[in-house]
């Protein structure tokens, strides 16, 4: 494969695995690029890949999500517990109200101590 058609083979390939196409124009290229006419059930079958590929990514942009309120949420929860740190609540208080574990409000409480040294 020379030089220029292993670029044109790239831009194929590129634009057959886009996200950002759709099948019809997934269909064009590949008639364009590949020299074919593609029957029905072969359009059908394109259209099955970009369906496909639009679930798989609107799964990851969907747990990207959730991972960012989880995120949020133990930030904001760790943000509490340093309040209540700094207000001299209890332990047993401090759990009580948080829903946290001995063992979570430990490892917080480690990360409040290390940022009061820091300051």
């Amino acid at each position: 494969m020379k030089k220029g058609e292993e670029n044109q083979f790239i831009e194929f390939l590129d634009g057959l695995f886009s996200p950002e196409l759709n099948a019809e124009t997934k269909i064009k290229l590949i008639e364009e690029h590949i020299d074919i006419t593609l029957d029905q059930e072969m359009e059908r079958m394109v259209e099955e890949m970009c369906n496909l590929s639009a679930g798989v990514m609107n799964k990851g942009i969907e747990k990207g999500i959730e991972k960012g309120i989880e995120k949020g949420i133990e930030i904001n929860r760790q943000e509490v517990v340093f309040n209540m740190i700094s207000k001299n609540f209890t332990d047993e208080m401090i759990m009580s109200i948080t829903n946290i574990s001995k063992e979570q409000l430990s490892l917080i409480k480690e990360k409040f101590f290390s940022s009061e040294k820091e300051k």
